[in-house]
């Protein structure tokens, strides 16, 4: 599934909030999320 994710990511249908939430539900891992996003997953909001 993660594949999926990070392809609709790429193509701009996920922000990179809602992709904080696949790492929150566990869909993505933090590795993923980084590098998907290029970014380090924010702490704790």
């Amino acid at each position: 599934m993660s594949k999926f994710i990070i392809g609709y990511y790429q193509q701009g249908y996920y922000s990179k909030e809602k992709m904080e939430q696949f790492v929150r539900i566990g869909w993505l891992t933090a590795d993923q999320y980084k590098q998907a996003t290029g970014s380090e997953l924010p702490a704790n909001k």
